[in-house]
This record gives C-alpha cells, structure tokens and sequence, in this order.
C-alpha cells in the first residue's frame, strides 16, 4: 500500500512539473500563460542600466521576451551637435582664403562629434543631414558697409583630403533697418539644408566678410545644430 503510494505521489509531481498553468484560459500554451491583464504592484528599483535586460511584447505570438538594453540605445541618433559663438571669435589664422573660421562651443548636452580647438564637425556615420547655421549681428552696421568690398556671407564647408574645401551652401546677409537709427541696420543670415554626406567627412561653420571690419562682430551671435535625418 504504501509502494502505491510513493508511486501515485510520484506520478502526480512529474505531471505538475510539466504542467502548463492557465489564468483565464482552459487551453494553456506557455508554462503560465495569463489571458488578460498584468499588475504588478512592487517592483525593485535600479539606478544603472549595467546587465540589465528589458521585457518586450511580440504582436504576433503574444510571447513576453527578453533583450539586451543596447538594442534601444542603438536607435538613440548619436550624430546630434549643438554649439554657440558670443562674440563670434575668429580662429587664428586665415585657414580658407577669403573665409573666417568662427569658433564655436559645444552644447555638452550633446555629442562629442565637434571639435572645438578646429571648430570642425566629424561626420560620425554616412547619411542626410540636416544642418543649420545662423548668424546674426549684435551691433548696428552701416548699409554702405555690407557692400564695401564684397558682400559679407556664411558658409558651410567640407574640407578636401587633399587640404582645400568646397562649398557645400552659402548665404548672404539680409538687413532690416532700425527704425529710430536709419542710418544703422542689424544684419543676420542663416542656412537651413540638407546633405549628403559620408563617413568622416569634415566641416567647418566659417564667415566671409567681404569689407566689413572684424571689430563690427563685437557682440555678435552664432549657432549651428546639426543631426543624421535618414541613412
């Protein structure tokens, strides 16, 4: 009788073992397979995300998965810089013949992609981006000045392997008269494109003055923003 029993028992948990649990379901197809809502009310929180694995949903199956974290930091667009000139300083030395380099400091916000002792942006990965570049003048100019020698722009510029650069956009600058000081007007440009560009290529934000004094851009201000949109 008792061999009958350690037999029974013995079948019965070998059959719970294998068993597939069912909530609100009498056709079980998982090892607990719940039909309808989840709640959970405590879970144990983490300050860093170091070996951590996130749940995921599949449509199709209905099955809850794992996956590594860096599959999600993967889609997060590293290619993003944002940087700023008050004052908007020139570089050293006349780099590009006729051009200015305006030095910029990043937003640390953002990528490491620019290097701020170059004043250059590293394309981290081919693609279309869209940049934009803006200038505006802090103090007034005089009209006569913004046709005196050329007239002044901005550029966006990609360096050449073999040391010169092309044009990849340019713009002049426009001007709005200040309506109590006719004889003055603040002069502001910006470009707003997009490109196509490769793997390690290298650009720099630079201004062309034309006749203009460097001493007028005292005061003035420069932004640029630039991130991969498509491959």
């Amino acid at each position: 009788m008792k061999t009958k029993l350690l037999i029974s028992l013995s079948v019965i948990f070998t059959i719970t073992l294998n068993a597939q649990v069912g909530i609100n379901t009498t056709n079980p197809e998982a090892t607990l397979h719940i039909n309808g809502n989840t709640k959970i009310n405590t879970v144990q929180e983490i300050t860093s995300l170091s070996n951590t694995k996130i749940l995921t949903y599949n449509q199709t199956t209905s099955e809850v998965t794992k996956a590594d974290i860096s599959l999600i930091q993967a889609y997060v667009n590293t290619t993003i810089t944002k940087a700023t000139s008050s004052g908007s300083t020139i570089l050293s030395g006349n780099l590009f013949t006729g051009w200015d380099r305006l030095s910029f400091t990043k937003d640390p916000n953002f990528t490491s992609n620019f290097n701020e002792t170059t004043s250059t942006y590293k394309v981290p990965v081919a693609g279309v981006y869209a940049i934009n570049f803006k200038f505006r003048y802090g103090t007034g100019v005089q009209l006569s000045l913004l046709n005196f020698g050329g007239t002044p722009k901005i550029g966006i510029l990609k360096h050449l392997t073999t040391g010169g650069y092309t044009e990849i956009n340019k713009k002049d600058f426009s001007g709005a008269t200040l309506p109590l000081v006719l004889s003055l007007l603040i002069s502001d440009t910006e470009i707003n494109s997009i490109h196509k560009l490769n793997k390690d290529d290298i650009l720099s934000f630079e201004y062309y003055r034309g006749g203009i004094s460097l001493n007028l851009l005292t005061g003035s201000v420069s932004e640029i923003s630039i991130y991969k949109i498509s491959d």
